[in-house]
Parts: structure tokens; C-alpha cells; sequence
């Protein structure tokens, strides 16, 4: 997705605002991280875009809604998130690698493209959102999750077999092991 920012750039301190709803095609056809399935409905921008010495600082929130899996019980469930954003977009117009001292750094920066006339916003919006959505998806806090002897959904109904879970055989002899207390004073 690119923006124009001809209006913008070498003019320090002007702004515009970017709030748009936009179909998740328009950023490529990556996955969009582990938990994700597929994004459910368009990607919300409310982001502002502020000219500064170095090029153009975007800001703002990036909002999308996710169908997943939940971890526990393994049903579907519609995972919404929100992710603030704060990235610099640099000219590439007189850039020399002089500038990063020697670093090579060109894989963490954003850069204008179209002869330094408009944002390319993909690659950003797609970090935040794979960066920025949960780790593990919950169909809800206290999810009881799947049973593991006989694969009852225990949130739908319970089984009876509780938390007894067969010990490895293989660790069975640790059962009679008997340590000495531990000594309070530490010696």
C-alpha cells in the first residue's frame, strides 16, 4: 500500500492524518504469524504522518482482527488487536552507506519509494501486526481445555477422568524416592 507524501518531505513540522480501513490483500500474501489463521475483515489505520529532518515519521495504531485456533480447546475463535506504531521512513535519495557508518542496517529501515514521493507501508504494517498479536490465543481466560486421556472439551462437559494422568513408566521408580528435608539453615 503506498501513500503519496509529496506534500511532506523537506518540510519539517507539517502533518496528515491516514485513517483507512483497508482490505489485507492490498499487503501481500505472507503469512501473518503463528497464531493467525487468516485476517477476519479489513486492517484499520489511524496513523499520522509528520515530515521531520531524517523523512517522514509515521505514528499511530494499526488495528486488524484475526480468525485463530485456541490453544487449549482447539476451537476457532476471532482474535482482535491493536499495535501503536512509531517508524521512520527515510529518503533513499542521497543516502550513501557513509551515513550508517559503516553498519548495515538497511534491513531495519523503511524507505520512500517512487523517487522518494510516496511510503511504501507494507512491510511495516505487516511487522507491527505478526510483532504485536498475541502469543498464545485463549477462546477465554479460564479455558479448561481438552481432556488428555480422552479429548472431551472439559468447558462443554466433564469427564471423569480428572487430572490422574498415567506416570511414563520409565519414571516409575521415582515414585517410592524419598529425599532428606532440606536444611533451614542452608548448610
Amino acid at each position: 500500500m503506498r501513500v503519496p507524501v509529496v506534500g511532506l518531505l523537506g518540510r519539517p513540522g507539517q502533518r496528515r492524518e491516514l485513517v483507512r480501513s483497508v482490505p489485507p490483500e492490498e499487503f501481500g500474501d505472507e503469512p501473518w504469524g503463528p497464531t493467525v489463521e487468516v485476517l477476519d475483515g479489513s486492517i484499520d489505520l489511524d496513523l499520522d504522518l509528520e515530515a521531520v529532518a531524517g523523512g517522514i515519521l509515521v505514528r499511530g495504531a494499526v488495528r486488524a482482527s484475526a480468525q485463530a485456533t485456541c490453544a487449549r480447546c482447539l476451537i476457532p475463535v476471532v482474535q482482535g488487536w491493536e499495535v501503536e506504531v512509531l517508524e521512520l521512513h527515510r529518503p533513499v535519495a542521497g543516502h550513501t552507506d557513509a551515513d550508517d557508518d559503516g553498519a548495515e542496517d538497511d534491513d531495519l529501515d523503511y524507505r520512500l519509494v517512487e523517487g522518494d514521493t510516496q511510503l511504501e507501508l507494507d512491510q511495516m504494517v505487516r511487522d507491527a501486526l505478526v510483532v504485536g498479536q498475541p502469543v498464545r490465543v485463549l477462546c477465554r481466560p479460564d479455558c479448561a481445555g481438552l481432556c488428555p486421556s480422552c479429548g472431551a472439551d472439559r468447558n462443554i462437559e466433564p469427564c471423569d477422568h480428572g487430572d490422574d494422568r498415567t506416570v511414563d513408566p520409565r519414571w516409575e521408580k521415582l515414585r517410592g524416592l524419598r529425599l532428606p528435608p532440606a536444611d533451614q539453615d542452608g548448610a
